[in-house]
């Protein structure tokens, strides 16, 4: 039971469940509408945005790169972003919207105090549970529901 005038939450994988006080109590006459128990299940993914706004952190965490590697920081910059790339293209061979989400990192990278934008879109219908299920068997094919954009904007 909850602490105070709220109803309690339950929340399991796959419900969430609301328990109601018992009558009057602690709703000081108020009236309570009790609400049934949600499948979640059945909830349907929607488009989710991503920004990343650098304000100088990217700087201090490459200067600390480079300082533990021995580097320039621009010698860092530069391995970073290409281990990046390479990593890109081998993840592209099974989904080519990380090719492009690997450039716009890389982008967001080299240019300081620019914003990297992430959007995930699903293609179609895709409910919550068919996503998860998918990503447990096989992460490349729940990736295969959604089409993944992303640019760097200064």
């Amino acid at each position: 039971m909850a602490d105070g005038d709220r109803a309690a939450a339950d929340v399991h994988l796959f419900f969430v469940e609301f328990e109601h006080p018992d009558a009057g109590e602690g709703l000081g006459g108020e009236g309570f509408v009790q609400l049934d128990q949600v499948d979640v299940r059945e909830l349907e993914a929607g488009p989710l945005e991503i920004s990343l706004r650098d304000t100088g952190g990217l700087k201090t965490a490459l200067a600390q790169y480079a300082k533990g590697k021995g580097l320039s920081e621009d010698e860092a910059r530069t391995q970073i972003i290409d281990s990046l790339n390479e990593t890109a293209k081998a993840a592209a061979q099974s989904n080519p919207d990380a090719l492009v989400v690997g450039q716009a990192i890389a982008q967001f990278i080299q240019t300081p105090m620019s914003t990297l934008t992430i959007t995930v879109t699903p293609k179609g219908k895709v409910r919550l549970k068919q996503a998860f299920d998918a990503a447990n068997v096989d992460p490349a094919s729940s990736v295969s529901l959604f089409t993944v954009e992303a640019k760097t904007t200064q």
